[in-house]
């Protein structure tokens, strides 16, 4: 995506969907300009550079990064900055790092699918989940402990991490 300052002036823009483009470069700096965005699909390009800065960007519902290439990273301050976010989604993002409990509390989160990324440390769904929540997809990372909320009767799935090792038999550890 080649650097355009006009893209994050078009500020009525609603969908923006250029997943499978072939598009390759830097997404641009200003997108979170477009704060009437409901939803972005950038997934299955070849984008490079850091993550795109979301912040400010309250009205996406629908976020997916999936399948580029961008630089191996900490998860991005604006994983818990954006409140109306239902879907999330950043599959062989290259990310790292502890992930924040704070993404799924948002009230209307429904689905989390960060899966072949390479969080590690504790995952932690404390009880300030999202009511909504029906899916968490984190397969293929390097957790290495599990803190669960007694409360979370929905969809886990760890398969792939450490933590499946030492708890084959655990719901969230079946294939």
């Amino acid at each position: 995506m080649t650097e355009s300052s006009t893209l994050g002036l078009v500020q009525t823009l609603e969908v923006l969907r250029l997943n499978r483009n072939a598009l390759s470069g830097e997404v641009p700096k200003n997108p979170n300009n477009l704060t009437n965005l409901k939803e972005l699909n950038l997934a299955n390009n070849e984008l490079a550079g850091p993550l795109p800065d979301l912040t400010k960007m309250d009205s996406l519902s629908y976020l997916d990064l999936s399948n580029n290439s961008f630089f191996s990273s900490e998860s991005s301050e604006w994983f818990s900055s954006l409140p109306s976010l239902t879907t999330l989604v950043i599959e062989n993002g290259s990310l790292q790092g502890t992930l924040t409990p704070k993404v799924f509390s948002f009230p209307n989160i429904q689905q989390v699918l960060l899966r072949n990324n390479a969080f590690n440390g504790t995952f932690d769904l404390d009880d300030s989940f999202s009511p909504q929540l029906q899916l968490v997809d984190l397969r293929n990372n390097q957790i290495s402990a599990v803190t669960l909320s007694a409360d979370y009767k929905n969809k886990l799935i760890l398969v792939g991490n450490p933590v499946c090792t030492g708890l084959p038999n655990v719901s969230f550890c079946q294939p």
